[in-house]
Formats: structure tokens, C-alpha cells, sequence
């Protein structure tokens, strides 16, 4: 069964599992595929991991807060530097790294750590980069495991929270029981310099997307992915408003830890494995 759905998951991965002619001058050659992908999926799912956890340990003093639970690979480092510059509060880091990077990338994490004594890290060691994909869920579950307090906040690393989201989120604590979960709704830039994004108010948001500038995240590459957030709502509402999941929701969301279910690791690499986790929030009757 495994293999199966990771077959459909991967079945548009660009020219890795076909076979092809192509012409060198006066020779034809036969281009065979590298690796099969359905074998590189479940050689992922089942590979024996080396796990380091908190090789930077956090100093969480008040654990009724709220952690950012995120993942990267050390090509993202930089994301990572730029999530600190806005977001002040816990965070717990998943880092999928190289055998042969290790130590580079626990020196970079470690001076760029000096000023956020409230960050852990762990390390997932990717020992065969030619026969295994990045395992995204893997990485969001070591993250969530990794963090300490009562609350977490489900983000990916290339998104960069509102400037003090930290402060602003924490008056809605009280209301994730039960099963609650609050959307945080998501948006994409059309430009590469909006430096500013994360200091602009409603407001201001509101005219850069009338410009053309920021838009609904996934509005063009997937627009089901986000609808059941309800933007026309927000941009009125001064007040929390309850949304109606739609298949394909994939939403950024704070939720009780204790809520949280275990994302299914058979998921790697890209394609629905957030998308499956919310579907089984819906079933399982958690309101969003």
C-alpha cells in the first residue's frame, strides 16, 4: 500500500522515472533512469535515521506560550535568519543535514542562536542524499516533538509572521481547547524586495494587494488550498469567525500541542502531506 500512494504522490516528478533517446552528434544514446522513484520513496520512508535532538537546546521559562514548530535543510539557513528577525517567541527547528555539514551547520545555527536562547534545534543526518527524498513529515513531527510548550504554531520556513505575531497571538490561547484551531491567513509576494511585509497593518496590505503586489497565497497554484480561510470575511472582521474546511485546505495554524495528531511520514518530498493532515482534523470533527 505504501508504495502505491507513493506512486501517485510522485507521479509528475519531472523525468525520474522514464526512459529516453536523445542525440550527441553523430551518436544515439539511451538515457536510463537514475533511481526509481517508487523505490526512493519507500526508501526513504524506511530508512534508519540518525536523530539528534536538541543539539541547541531552548530556555523556556513559561511553557503556557507559543512555539513556531518549523523545518529546513541548510540551503534554507537563510530563511531561518529571516523568521528570527520578526518571530521573538519559542521556536523549535527540524535541520535536515548533509553527513559532511554537520559541524558547519551546528557553528552557523550556534552564532546565529547567540541572541534566541529560546530556540531548539534538531538535527535529521541525511547519510545517502542520492537515494533519499527530503521527508517533510517526518521533519514537522520532529519539530513538534521538539518543542516544549503547551501551545505550537504549525509554519513553514519561508514564511515570515506578521512583526510581533508572538504578542499578538498569545490573548488567543485560551480559546485552543477542545480541538480549536486558529488560521492564520497566509499571503505571497509578486516581488522579490518587499522588505517590509512583515510590518505592514491590514491596511496597508489590503492596498499593496489592490496594486498587485501580494495576493492570497496559492491563489494561482492552488487556489483550494487556502479559500476555506475566508478572505473576504477577514479583511471585515474585527473577530474571530469560524470557516467550513474544503478538501485541499492546507491552512498555517496555532493549536493546543496536545491536539495534534502525527503527520503520516509515508509523505515526502512535496504534494499533500499538510493536505492529508488537515482531512483527518476535519474527520476527526476539529473546528477551525
Amino acid at each position: 500500500m505504501r508504495k502505491l500512494i507513493a506512486s501517485l504522490i510522485f507521479s509528475d516528478v519531472e523525468n525520474s522515472n522514464q526512459t529516453y533517446i536523445y542525440s550527441t552528434g553523430d551518436k544515439v544514446k539511451v538515457k536510463m533512469p537514475e533511481l526509481d522513484v517508487c523505490y526512493k520513496v519507500q526508501y526513504t520512508v524506511n530508512h534508519d535515521w540518525t536523530i539528534i535532538m536538541h543539539i541547541i537546546s531552548d530556555n523556556i521559562s513559561h511553557h503556557n506560550q507559543i512555539t513556531l514548530v518549523t523545518h529546513a535543510d541548510t540551503r534554507r539557513l537563510h530563511k531561518v535568519k529571516s523568521l528570527l528577525q520578526y518571530w521573538k517567541g519559542p521556536m523549535s527547528l527540524a535541520m535536515f543535514v548533509l553527513k559532511n555539514e554537520i559541524n558547519t551547520a551546528a557553528n552557523e545555527l550556534n552564532i546565529m542562536m547567540v541572541k534566541h536562547s529560546n530556540v531548539a534545534v534538531h538535527f535529521v543526518i541525511n547519510d545517502d542524499p542520492d537515494r533519499l527524498f527530503y521527508p517533510t513529515n517526518m521533519m514537522r513531527n520532529i519539530a513538534i516533538n521538539g518543542s516544549s510548550t503547551e501551545y505550537v504554531f504549525l509554519c513553514d520556513v519561508d514564511f515570515i509572521p506578521v512583526n510581533n505575531a508572538d504578542r499578538l497571538l498569545e490573548k488567543y490561547r485560551t480559546l485552543l481547547q477542545s480541538k480549536k484551531l486558529l488560521v492564520i491567513p497566509a499571503f505571497e509576494s509578486q516581488i522579490s524586495y518587499i522588505d517590509d511585509v512583515a510590518l505592514l497593518s491590514k491596511e496597508t496590505l489590503r492596498k499593496r494587494i489592490h496594486d498587485i503586489q501580494i495576493r492570497q497565497f496559492h491563489k494561482r497554484a492552488c487556489l483550494e488550498c487556502h479559500k476555506a480561510t475566508d478572505f473576504a470575511n477577514w479583511w471585515q472582521s474585527e473577530i474571530l469567525y469560524q470557516v467550513r474546511y474544503r478538501y485541499m485546505f492546507e491552512p498555517y495554524v496555532v493549536m493546543n500541542k496536545a491536539d495534534v495528531i502525527h503527520f503520516q511520514e509515508y509523505f515526502v518530498g512535496r504534494y499533500y502531506n499538510k493536505v492529508s493532515f488537515f482531512f483527518a482534523l476535519e474527520h476527526m470533527h476539529y473546528t477551525f
